[in-house]
This record gives C-alpha cells, sequence and structure tokens, in this order.
C-alpha cells in the first residue's frame, strides 16, 4: 500500500513537471518564431525573395523542432519488461532498487523510479528519460532548434545591417533589444550545436552517456576508446541505423526505433 502511495506521488510530480517543461519549451519556440517573424521579417521581405525565403525556411524549422519536440515527449524512453529473464543472472544486471533483472546497458532512473532500456541521460526539459526508444527523437530535436537557432542570428544580423546601412533604421532602444536577441541567440545556438555533435558521435560509436563517462575515466586522450572498449560498436553505418533506423529518408523524420529485443554485444550479433 505505502509503495502505491510513492509511485502515485512520483507520477503526479512528473505529470506537473512534464507541463511546466512542455510550456516553457513551446513559450521559447514561440517567442523566437514571432521575434523573427515581426522583428527581422516583415522589414526583410521587402528587399530580396532569398532573404524572404531564408525567414520562411527558419519558420520552417521552428515548426518542425515544435513537432518533433511533441512527438518526443508523447515517446517513452522504454522500460524493462518486469518478466524479463537472462539467461545468465550476474549481479550488475539486477536492480535492487525495482527487485527485478535487468537487460544489459539499462539503468535504474531515481527521478522516474523505473529501469531504463539504454538510459542516457534524464532530461528535465521533456521531462523524461532518453533512452532506447525515444533518443533518436532527441537527437532531431536538438538539431532542428540548433538550426533553426542559427538562421535566427542570420535574419537578425541581417535586420542589424540595414539599420546601419540607413535602409531600416531603429531606435536605441530596439537597437539595444537586438543586440541582446543575437548574444542570446548566438550562445543558445552555439549550446544546442556542441550537445548535437556530443550525442552524435556517441552515436557513431554506439554509446551512452555513462559509458562515454567511463571510458574517459580510463584513457583521458582517447576520449572514445579503443574498439575493444566499444563491445556495443558494430560500424558507423550500423550503429546509425541501429538509432535512426535502415533507410536514410526515416534519419530525418521523428520516427521511434523501437528495438524488438533486448543489445547483445556486436561480438555476439
Amino acid at each position: 500500500m505505502q509503495g502505491s502511495i510513492v509511485t502515485l506521488k512520483v507520477a503526479r510530480h512528473l505529470s506537473n513537471q512534464k507541463t511546466m517543461a512542455v510550456c516553457f519549451v513551446y513559450g521559447i519556440i514561440l517567442f523566437c518564431f514571432s521575434l523573427v517573424t515581426f522583428y527581422a521579417g516583415a522589414p526583410l521581405a521587402r528587399f530580396s525573395t532569398p532573404t524572404l525565403i531564408l525567414i520562411v525556411v527558419n519558420l520552417g524549422l521552428y515548426c518542425v523542432a515544435g513537432w518533433v519536440y511533441w512527438i518526443l515527449c508523447q515517446t517513452p524512453p522504454g522500460f524493462v519488461d518486469p518478466s524479463y529473464t537472462p539467461e545468465v543472472q550476474n549481479k550488475e544486471d539486477f536492480c535492487e532498487e525495482c527487485n527485478q533483472a535487468k537487460p544489459p546497458r539499462s539503468r535504474h532512473c531515481h527521478v522516474c523510479n523505473k529501469c531504463i532500456l539504454g538510459m542516457d541521460h534524464h532530461c528535465p526539459w521533456v521531462p523524461q528519460c532518453i533512452g532506447k526508444n525515444n533518443r533518436k527523437l532527441f537527437i532531431l530535436f536538438v538539431m532542428y532548434s540548433a538550426m533553426a537557432g542559427v538562421i535566427s542570428c542570420l535574419s537578425l544580423i541581417t535586420r542589424l545591417i540595414l539599420h546601419f546601412t540607413g535602409f531600416a533604421t531603429l531606435t536605441n532602444l530596439w537597437l539595444i533589444l537586438l543586440y541582446l536577441a543575437i548574444v542570446s541567440g548566438a550562445s543558445q545556438s552555439l549550446t544546442l550545436f556542441c550537445l548535437f555533435l556530443h550525442h552524435f558521435f556517441m552515436i557513431l560509436f554506439n554509446l551512452t552517456s555513462k559509458e562515454l563517462m567511463a571510458l574517459t575515466n580510463r584513457s583521458f586522450r582517447t576520449p572514445y576508446g579503443q574498439k575493444s572498449d566499444r563491445p556495443y560498436d558494430k560500424g558507423v553505418r550500423s550503429n546509425i541505423c541501429e538509432h535512426f533506423g535502415d533507410s536514410r529518408w526515416q534519419w530525418f523524420l521523428p520516427i521511434p526505433i523501437i528495438p524488438q529485443t533486448p543489445e547483445a554485444p556486436a561480438s555476439l550479433v
């Protein structure tokens, strides 16, 4: 009875946290969408067709990022089946918190209070764990958000150029706000771009964040370790297809890749 009450409290907390996170993320997307549309888009659209195309592409990227984020929030990371029974029982294959066996690469999340398949990390902005089933969606969301941020900065910089060339002048207040928007947008885009590269390189070597940290601690000069240190590395293309799908047209679409069986080392595949 006490365990059920704790589970109910955790579920309510996660539900409230998820609502706030979703509202915050969509608020940021809507703010950037409005900023680019009315502050930069309207004046720039009068000068050249390429500029108008740039604005339309930017707004399209914001829409795609919002679409991917919605699917990401609705896709669970993949939870360990309570009926899972490994062929060989090891100490590291048993979760004392859940009191059940778990497949390789699974970890217990103390926020979700569940064992997650292929857990990478718990993301407070989703908010849920990033695991085997939704890792592709997380990377796509970061990628499209970074692309939208870069194009937004280019649009705002172009708007700044128009001010200094005398085509569309701004008041001092709006000029200060434009500087702040460019600086904040550039820092945000750089952060998202670095985050995307970090996760994409982990995909290339079929690593999770915990596995990468273990390799880095063991071999600082070679952060991705040797081939023998990566038992799940099946080659670059096979690693990408495992997480993004076999068809290239699937790689850029928010289609979750749901594994059918627990992971096995590459040497056993």
